[in-house]
């Protein structure tokens, strides 16, 4: 078992070992079969999985030290998904994990999507955005997606050119799929015109989603089927009030406007 999670710990200082696709593949290979001798080793002491599964989450959870290598997310792909509800039901009750080293293992965790051994990291992640919202641990999943967004954004006008450039209907319908997405985002994180510029110039000759339709994506895979308990961080997500008084549309540069006028009517005095 001791040997299982050293395996683990020593993944998590993997680094690969020259630049150029030669060493990308070394550090691939080199994962996998470390990855692969840990699951054997659980398959023989199914025991010693929970424990690796501990030794893990610490590791990515780690806020004072640099960041694990990425090979850890090879581990993911042995997991039993039987354990997943189990796993994140404690994980997401445990008084003893802060808030600050959820989000660091959530960030990291999300960063894994692309590692191309990640088989199941996905549905490890929404699991357990999943079980952090069934404890109302909004302000983690809120600041996770924001984090990301920032990072992702600046790649997006480059890819939107890239694919209109290859003028096949698969880009298009990429393109098509893209332009939903970031109406999407831009529907339920508002208030960031600078940040949102460049992509909505890039994007501008798309399709434009209605209202309708932004909702019913966002209603899948969605954090919880409860919206009322989201209504402190995602008014705009609510039904229409009693009043009829709904607040501005952003168009760009009101969102202070809008702000205002919503801190005002909802004033007591």
């Amino acid at each position: 078992m001791l040997f299982c999670q050293q395996l683990v710990r020593c993944l998590g200082r993997f680094r690969c070992p020259a630049d150029g696709e030669e060493g990308a593949v070394e550090f691939l290979e080199q994962a996998q079969q470390v990855s692969g001798l840990l699951a054997q080793l659980w398959r023989a002491q199914p025991a010693a999985i929970l424990p690796c599964l501990k030794e893990l989450f610490a590791v990515i959870s780690c806020t004072e030290e640099e960041p694990p290598s990425s090979a850890l997310a090879s581990v993911v792909q042995h997991l039993p998904l039987e354990l997943m509800d189990g796993v994140v039901r404690n994980l997401s009750n445990d008084d003893s994990v802060t808030d600050s080293q959820m989000l660091t293992a959530i960030s990291r965790m999300i960063d894994w999507v692309s590692w191309p051994l990640g088989k199941n990291i996905d549905k490890w992640i929404i699991a357990l955005l999943k079980g952090l919202a069934a404890v109302k641990k909004f302000s983690i999943l809120i600041e996770a997606s924001l984090a990301k967004i920032e990072k992702l954004l600046p790649h997006i006008p480059p890819m939107v050119a890239s694919r209109v450039k290859e003028d096949s209907n698969s880009g298009t319908s990429c393109l098509e799929q893209l332009a939903e997405l970031v109406h999407c985002m831009v529907f339920r994180f508002p208030g960031f015109p600078d940040l949102y510029e460049p992509v909505m110039e890039a994007i501008k000759d798309l399709h434009v989603p209605n209202e309708d339709r932004i909702k019913q994506l966002l209603g899948q895979d969605a954090w919880t089927s409860q919206k009322s308990e989201l209504a402190g961080f995602y008014p705009r997500l609510m039904a229409k009030s009693d009043t009829g008084k709904i607040g501005l549309i952003n168009l760009g540069n009101t969102c202070y406007v809008n702000s205002i006028l919503q801190a005002l009517f909802m004033a007591s005095e």
